[in-house]
């Protein structure tokens, strides 16, 4: 059993770490072999972690980042192959041991074996959703769910088409579930048939980034009892 700390650092709202030989991006939908484990780094480890070894020519085409001393990212992590997550402050905790937790604000149970999915609805809709850490906003596949006009774009790096896309952003876009957390906030419309096709076939309504998440400290647990998505008040 293996247990280690890291400073976060946030590049263009996303969240990574350096490990010591590398940056690592921290994205609970990443999923490279959903059969099996699904973080992968250039030389097989993260950490103390062990985990797929891949090219980094995979990295700079999928991730397509900078940092600020000029180094590309060269893994990524995905809580969901059996870890446990805490994220307080700017320091992320990785732990491959069972936990439990207590004393949180809010609760979000995973709904799958394998993949973040969590239940609540958007805008009134209900469905279930991918929750994803690789990801800035809220993104939804149904142009009928906004109430009003977008009010600008933003273009966001579409990693699994290997290019950028100008997506339109929409203010109130409103999500509740069943804990009785809310929140209404902007949120992307992606119309790629590649993505909304897989959203489809997953019966995935929206996918949701960390922004609503950030005002709290945020576990994201796959090893225990309770696998979920825990908020603590900071």
């Amino acid at each position: 059993m293996s247990k280690a700390s890291f400073e976060i650092v946030k590049n263009d709202d996303r969240l990574y770490f350096n490990d010591g030989e590398k940056y690592v991006l921290l994205d609970t939908g990443f999923f490279s072999n959903p059969s099996g484990k699904n973080s992968v780094s250039v030389n097989g480890r993260i950490g103390p972690f062990s985990v797929n070894r891949w090219g980094q020519s995979f990295f700079d085409r999928f991730i397509n980042v900078k940092m600020a001393d000029g180094q590309g990212a060269s893994a990524v992590f995905n809580p969901m192959d059996g870890y446990t997550c805490q994220l307080k402050g700017n320091t992320l905790t990785i732990s491959d041991e069972p936990t439990e937790f207590s004393g949180y604000d809010y609760f979000f149970e995973f709904t799958d074996k394998h993949f973040p999915f969590i239940a609540g609805s958007i805008n009134g809709k209900n469905g279930r959703f991918l929750f994803d850490s690789g990801a800035r906003m809220t993104m939804f596949f149904d142009k009928t769910l906004p109430a009003e006009p977008s009010v600008r774009t933003y273009r966001e790096w579409m990693g699994q088409e290997g290019k950028y896309e100008d997506l339109a952003v929409y203010r109130q876009i409103r999500l509740e579930f069943p804990n009785g957390f809310k929140y209404t906030g902007e949120g992307a419309l992606i119309t790629d048939p590649k993505y909304v096709f897989q959203a489809s076939m997953a019966r995935i309504r929206a996918v949701l980034g960390i922004d609503i998440f950030n005002y709290y400290d945020m576990s994201i647990i796959a090893n225990g009892a309770k696998r979920g998505i825990a908020l603590h008040g900071r």
